[in-house]
């Protein structure tokens, strides 16, 4: 099974390169059959994820997001959801070559980590921990999502064609106006955020649970305090000052660096209660 596993995961990288690399010649070279290869080799890219994920949940005999390799597969596999279904349903595809290559680096990272299966601890057998876990990857995948859009803002020119010759093409191969991207990305951080609260909430049962308190400063509850309050002061700052445009674009971009530094830099650098390893 293991075997099967390395196979997978690296068939999983490879493909996801392929679409990251078919969707941005697309820019350089004006053919929808680039965007017709993209398209089949993220379906199978993401075919191949689901089958990678549920090889492991079958070899561990749960779900697979117990250690930081499993929450960062999963982690891809859900931003990768969350982007086709705004892809679909506001026709961005022309962002996909930084969605895939946020999902690509992801894959990239966990294939660097320790795959070994331990057998869970006590504590980490709780129906909070794994309510307080599959929240996070919701928000994370969501703000992640919002962050590649936010980037697409802060980096687009508000003139930019794609060079469309079809009427697929045409409808789902575009730039949205800034205007429509901003609503998007405060769309996913108000979707996100309250993932994260309740990330939160069910981190402080589960805490109370295992160690008999809610709150204790650990380095991860504090990194999580931070980027939930960072959300806050834009939603904040939205509805009563009302922030827009490249605000929404920055916030949405430092808030998934803090993001990312709670999930990977305080487990490697800050070592603590909730390492993660």
């Amino acid at each position: 099974m293991i075997q099967w596993e390395t196979i997978l995961l690296l068939l999983v990288f490879v493909v996801y390169v392929g679409a990251t690399i078919s969707f941005s010649l697309r820019y350089w070279m004006k053919s929808n059959r680039l965007i017709a290869a993209g398209l089949l080799l993220t379906g199978a890219a993401f075919s191949l994820h689901s089958g990678l994920l549920l090889v492991r949940g079958l070899a561990a005999g749960r779900l697979p997001f117990s250690n930081l390799y499993e929450f960062t597969l999963v982690f891809g596999w859900v931003t990768l959801l969350l982007f086709v279904g705004c892809a679909i349903r506001f026709r961005l595809l022309a962002t996909a070559p930084l969605a895939l290559s946020l999902v690509t680096l992801l894959i990239g990272v966990a294939a660097m980590m320790p795959r070994d299966i331990r057998p869970l601890m006590p504590a980490l057998r709780s129906g909070w921990l794994q309510s307080h876990v599959a929240s996070g990857i919701l928000a994370y995948g969501a703000l992640a999502v919002s962050a590649v859009l936010a980037v697409v803002m802060l980096t687009r020119s508000e003139d930019k064609e794609t060079g469309l010759e079809s009427d697929w093409a045409a409808r789902y191969w575009k730039m949205p106006a800034a205007i429509e991207l901003e609503r998007y990305v405060h769309g996913l951080i108000v979707f996100g955020f309250f993932f994260l609260s309740v990330l939160m909430v069910t981190g402080a049962v589960w805490a109370e649970e295992t160690w008999g308190r809610w709150w204790g400063w650990d380095p991860k509850e504090i990194w999580a305090l931070i980027t939930w309050m960072i959300y806050l002061v834009y939603l904040h700052g939205r509805s009563r000052f009302g922030w827009r445009g490249q605000a929404t674009a920055w916030f949405s971009a430092i808030g998934f660096l803090a993001v990312m530094f709670t999930l990977f830099g305080v487990t490697y650098l800050l070592p603590g209660l909730h390492s993660y390893k």
